[in-house]
């Protein structure tokens, strides 16, 4: 062989050996940054199930609040609307008359004769 390309393959064994140790070099910075990655994700999930816990709490806080709330602001007694039937027009237009008023009428009938 002659000595340039024994110089020659040289060179190339030694861009060779210097790509490998580059090689390694990346491959274990690959490797620590898929670590990192994973643990980035582990992260993530655990700050998603807190959220998640954060948000079910806040939602049995409003619960428990609305159900005070009703507590403090119910009413006693339902209302009961009271019907009278005296002020209910008929079909005619004329008020309903109910046994009070007829006896009322009766009385002031019955005392215009005795005067």
């Amino acid at each position: 062989m002659s000595v340039e390309i024994h110089d020659a393959l040289i060179a190339l064994l030694a861009e060779v050996a210097a790509l490998k140790e580059r090689e390694g070099a990346l491959r274990s910075e690959k490797t620590r940054h898929q670590e990192a990655i994973a643990t980035a994700e582990n992260e993530v999930s655990r700050i998603v199930e807190e959220l998640d816990q954060i948000r079910e709490a806040q939602l049995k806080a409003k619960r428990s609040m609305d159900g005070l709330r009703d507590d403090l602001f119910r009413h006693e007694d339902e209302e009961v609307i009271a019907v009278d039937e005296s002020h209910i027009p008929t079909e005619d237009g004329a008020p309903v008359e109910t046994g009070a008023h007829r006896a009322w009428k009766e009385r002031a009938a019955h005392l215009r004769k005795v005067q």
